[in-house]
């Protein structure tokens, strides 16, 4: 059996607790993320070109009239592709006026604003044309992170630090600050419906409830992981008397753009039950690895784990471009955080 999980290994297990995230990795909310994160660079690039004679180089085409930058608004019915180059929408949806990327809490807030907004639906949920945000970048999706933003954010941040200090500098370079953390939060949501999805499994499966099953015995096995059996062809069982202590999952809650976790850590559930997880912790994990294949708990999770592995190439390029843009030594993983104030 393919290993799933080991104690040296670290993983996260979300559970939803407030409005699981809706149409599996290819959610709303994930897609609202990252047309926030888009937007985000294209600011920063506007203040750090203004008034230069280096060409713009992300959505150099979208411009509303008079040579004017797009805003907010106007970005994403541009990159959407709305006609046959894409062409940004002329009137301003004061909803979106007030987007601040030096604010983490505004971040998050129009993320969830974009993700629960009717009227935007038709621009959010749909997969924007990587060619209108970074021309360069012809063969898709994935393409944008792997070779585009891979390559065009250091460059950005180059020019950023030449900027005079000033407050220009300072929203600049907050808001691309702000860029790395914000890709860890994409892997999240797109991680999320299988990870909460595995997590509920094991939470109902080993609960807190003394008389479970499995804590009061044991199917035994070989060193193959065939399972024991007498003369009889009976198995045989390790029977735990008195029963072992029920899992404490030791779960934890995490929040971003109005959703809710409830998140577990298999290793840390190891730490706080050891005598329990001495018993049948091969079981556990085993368990996990037998549920994130699509073999075992709810009759839905094979069709949540298709929908993971359709759009896993996009999760995995994310998740490089967040460990380029932040090593773990500079930030906790997926922390948003504001490294600087605009005066």
């Amino acid at each position: 059996m393919r290993a799933f999980l080991s104690l040296s290994s670290w993983l996260l297990l979300g559970v939803f607790l407030i409005g699981q995230v809706q149409g599996g990795p290819n959610s709303i909310y994930a897609h609202a993320a990252e047309r926030v994160l888009a937007y985000m660079l294209y600011e920063a690039e506007g203040l750090a070109l203004e008034g230069k004679n280096t060409g713009r180089v992300l959505a150099k085409e979208c411009t509303p009239g008079q040579k004017r930058r797009c805003d907010f608004h106007q970005f994403l019915t541009y990159i959407a592709g709305k006609g046959a180059t894409g062409s940004p929408s002329l009137k301003n949806n004061p909803r979106y006026q007030a987007f601040d990327s030096t604010n983490r809490d505004n971040i998050a807030n129009t993320i969830q604003l974009l993700a629960t907004d009717p009227s935007m639906t038709r621009v959010v949920d749909v997969d924007f044309r990587p060619g209108l945000v970074l021309e360069d970048v012809r063969n898709g999706y994935v393409r944008l992170m792997e070779d585009g933003y891979r390559e065009y954010i250091p460059w950005l941040r180059s020019h950023v630090n030449a900027m005079d200090p000033g407050p220009a500098r300072t929203k600049a370079a907050t808001a691309l600050d702000n860029v790395g953390p914000l890709t860890g939060r994409i892997v999240w949501l797109r991680d999320a419906p299988l990870k909460g999805a595995i997590a509920d499994e094991m939470m109902s499966t080993f609960d807190k409830n003394q008389q479970n099953t499995f804590y009061k015995m044991k199917a035994l096995r070989d060193d193959k992981g065939n399972l024991l059996k007498d003369d009889k062809g009976n198995v045989k069982y390790e029977i735990f008397n008195p029963p072992l202590k029920p899992i404490d999952w030791k779960a934890e809650t995490r929040t971003f753009a109005g959703k809710t976790w409830k998140v577990i850590d298999l290793e840390k559930a190891a730490k706080a039950n050891p005598e329990t997880w001495a018993k049948i912790g091969d079981h556990i994990t085993n368990h996990a690895s037998l549920v994130e294949q699509g073999k075992a708990g709810a009759k839905w999770m094979p069709d949540t784990k298709q929908q993971i592995q359709v759009h896993e190439p996009v999760t995995v390029a994310f998740r490089k471009l967040h460990q380029q843009l932040v090593p773990t030594a500079q930030y906790p993983a997926h922390e948003l955080v504001v490294r600087k104030k605009c005066n």
